[in-house]
């Protein structure tokens, strides 16, 4: 009978990091494929524990980068920062930061975890 196991088994393979935007975990109108296809990082993360694999996701706020500096006028972008509660916008390297310790030998038993990176701008 030929095996079931993944080609992987019974190797380490190593952490899963995947980016999702906050709408995985706060939905809006309009946006529910996405939502759902996002709590698929749970059975996932059940799935591959075996394997040594730590499935996370990272849902980042609104981050300063140069794509959203060219959406928005500097009044605009200016407002935006200031709407969220610590009074601006994220750097790409906290969230870069965040992501490179879940990747890190330091996490070594957190899987299965989406986690919102926005100083509480969800909850308002």
């Amino acid at each position: 009978m030929p095996s079931r196991a993944p080609p992987h088994a019974g190797r380490r393979l190593g952490p899963d990091i995947q980016y999702h935007l906050r709408l995985g975990a706060i939905s809006k109108i309009g946006r529910a494929t996405y939502s759902a296809t996002r709590s698929g990082l749970d059975g996932l993360a059940a799935e591959v524990a075996a394997d040594g694999v730590l499935a996370n996701c990272v849902s980042p706020g609104v981050v300063d980068t140069e794509l959203l500096r060219g959406v928005y006028a500097e009044e605009q972008f200016a407002k935006l920062g200031r709407s969220v509660p610590i009074g601006r916008l994220a750097q790409p390297e906290e969230i870069a930061a965040l992501v490179a310790w879940m990747a890190g030998p330091e996490n070594t038993y957190i899987s299965g975890r989406a986690t919102l990176i926005d100083v509480g701008f969800s909850m308002v």
